[in-house]
């Protein structure tokens, strides 16, 4: 069983992340009470924005925030999911006020709403040796 920040998910089931007003709060909070994880998309869920057209990024970013805030306030546990190291990923947040746990270098690590690496999964070097001499 999956576990985020003690919290098991009942259901072994991530919701898919369609973008553009699909995956949002609303949608990831009722996956979310099913016992399954719920995710909310970062592909233009600011469509609905009145400055969409002249300001698609700061539309995105604005729209962004309340469907993570609104999830927040709903009781649910919101976790970034990302790429970068976790300094890249306050450096977004900590400016929108968002303090969350984070899956970061594309899951090989975890870490909590503090910065505190809870798991690291890093590829050991020696098996990447081994696996790039046995072409």
């Amino acid at each position: 069983m999956l576990e985020i920040n003690q919290k098991s998910l009942t259901v072994p089931l991530i919701q898919g992340g369609m973008g553009v007003g699909v995956s949002l709060g609303n949608l990831a909070g009722h996956v979310a009470k099913c016992g399954a994880m719920g995710v909310i998309s970062t592909a233009h869920p600011g469509y609905k924005e009145d400055d969409f057209e002249s300001n698609h990024r700061q539309a995105n970013i604005r729209a962004l925030k309340k469907e993570i805030k609104k999830a927040q306030e709903k009781g649910i546990e919101f976790v970034v999911a990302s790429g970068r190291d976790y300094y890249g990923v306050t450096s977004v947040l900590d400016p929108l006020g968002i303090k969350c746990s984070a899956i970061l270098g594309n899951g090989a690590q975890y870490c909590n709403k503090e910065g505190k690496a809870i798991m690291d999964c890093y590829l050991d070097k020696e098996m990447l040796k081994e696996i790039k001499t046995n072409k």
